[in-house]
């Protein structure tokens, strides 16, 4: 068993069919549409070619804070097929070695009566901040729902650090909080 990195692109048709099997499944939400597969990289816990796990990390860039602009990659899509086996766990643990390698901050969302799981993987949690990363739609001030944390690994650069200096602050999200 072990993790394989694949860029979204050189995804196969039948790992692309597993995944959003899995995320239909998990997460209630449709196929991925290619853009989403072209600017991802997955994650994929294989055990003889069978997805055990997954994870993924999301190219958002242009986040504004003040008269500053971030990039990051967004963690999201962490789903184990068979619960309690440690793969989630295993997934994270490629997540924050990659993000560390490549000198990436990564930010996801959680719900709350996730975050211990989180915590436990060495993944920062806060709640507080939340409301304070938004994505602008038209006049509407969209951000994730109220039940979620944000999750988050620093190893470049120090958005969320900044955020919790500066509590005025609200980081302009570039696209709907959904990874």
């Amino acid at each position: 068993m072990r993790i394989q990195i694949i860029p979204g692109k050189s995804l196969s048709i039948k790992d692309i069919k597993s995944i959003d099997e899995i995320k239909a499944r998990e997460f209630k939400v449709p196929p991925m549409n290619q853009k989403q597969i072209k600017n991802s990289i997955y994650f994929l816990l294989k055990d003889d070619g069978e997805i055990k796990a997954i994870g993924q990390l999301v190219k958002i860039n242009g986040i504004k804070i003040d008269n500053d602009v971030y990039s990051i990659l967004g963690i999201g899509g962490i789903v184990s097929n068979v619960k309690l086996r440690g793969y989630g766990r295993k997934i994270l643990a490629s997540i924050k070695n990659y993000l560390g390698k490549n000198h990436i901050t990564g930010v996801g969302y959680c719900r709350k009566r996730n975050k211990e799981f989180y915590l436990k993987c060495g993944i920062n949690v806060d709640c507080s901040l939340n409301p304070r990363l938004v994505y602008v739609k038209g006049r509407k001030r969209i951000t994730n729902t109220r039940d979620h944390c944000i999750i988050y690994y620093e190893a470049g650069s120090k958005l969320i650090a900044y955020l919790q200096k500066n509590s005025k602050s609200i980081a302009l999200l570039p696209r709907y909080p959904n990874w």
